[in-house]
């Protein structure tokens, strides 16, 4: 590794950054071993950069960096709670409702071929129990144990 990006918001950050970085001192084999397997599930990701070049130009006013993310989240781990993000956006603005205009894509600084990455994360989505189904069966299994 050669540089690292550390996001800073004051001195005292700043000044522990420093701190940390002062003397160098190689990974630990499992370290290594860590990192190496993260950076092996970025490569399944999207490079989006959240530019938003494209989402004026989206017919269906779809949040692209904010749908290619949750497809990014999603290649590291299935998780609720991305479930329930995707229940909270407005319908006919979601992954599934791209139209493959690819207006988009012409204007992706990155080259991502979003109508693709947005069929894939519809298509994940649609395998993923639903926030509200989730809710429903807690409360149903909550309601039996209280009529036991």
């Amino acid at each position: 590794m050669k540089v690292v990006l550390s996001g800073m918001s004051n001195l005292e950050q700043v000044q522990d950054n420093c701190r940390i970085f002062a003397e160098r001192q190689p990974l630990a084999a499992v370290e290594a071993a860590a990192l190496l397997e993260v950076a092996e599930t970025l490569k399944g990701g999207v490079p989006c950069t959240a530019c938003r070049y494209c989402v004026d130009t989206c017919p269906k006013q779809i949040d692209i960096p904010m749908m290619l993310a949750t497809y990014n989240d999603l290649q590291f781990a299935s998780s609720f709670t991305v479930s329930m993000q995707m229940d909270a956006v407005e319908e006919e603005h979601r992954a599934a409702d791209c139209i493959d205009c690819r207006r988009c894509s012409r204007l992706c600084p990155q080259g991502i071929d979003i109508p693709e990455a947005l069929s894939e994360l519809a298509g994940a989505l649609e395998k993923m129990p639903k926030w509200a189904d989730l809710c429903r069966q807690r409360e149903e299994a909550a309601r039996a144990l209280r009529q036991k």
